[in-house]
């Protein structure tokens, strides 16, 4: 089973380059196994439960397939930094793939982080000790 579906693709675009079109990086490329399979079996290493996860840990867990999947990806992605087109010119600043890659990486793993540590304490303390009562060597 899959983290991701093609229905995510376009937040993996998005990820890296708003704007960034189907026809610039098509969905066949996201999902090859060098981006899409091995950014979800990172993340099913880290959590081997990942893909069974429901309500907000799911949709953590999407992101983080998402984030990893497009820092796989942009270290590919050409520096186009002019473009012309109908006799329009258009001029952009060039991107540090490498460094994106970075900032993506870094989202994904606070993704997974909320996930498998939880910040909140009483999520983390045992049931035990939020229920039972507090006296030593009680008699009953």
């Amino acid at each position: 089973m899959a983290i991701l579906s093609n229905q995510h693709y376009p937040a993996v675009r998005a990820a890296l380059l708003l704007g960034l079109s189907a026809e610039m990086l098509p969905d066949d490329t996201v999902a090859s196994p060098i981006f899409q399979q091995a950014a979800e079996a990172e993340i099913v290493r880290c959590d081997p439960t990942a893909e069974s996860r429901t309500g907000k840990e799911k949709e953590a867990i999407e992101r983080a397939a998402i984030y990893l999947t497009a820092a796989l990806i942009a270290p590919s992605i050409p520096n186009v930094t002019e473009h012309e087109e109908d006799k329009v010119r258009a001029k952009v600043e060039a991107i540090n793939w490498m460094e994106r890659a970075d900032d993506l990486r870094e989202k994904a793993t606070a993704e997974l982080n909320n996930v498998l540590n939880p910040s909140d304490p009483l999520a983390q303390r045992p049931t035990a000790f939020t229920l039972a009562r507090g006296e030593r060597y009680a008699t009953f």
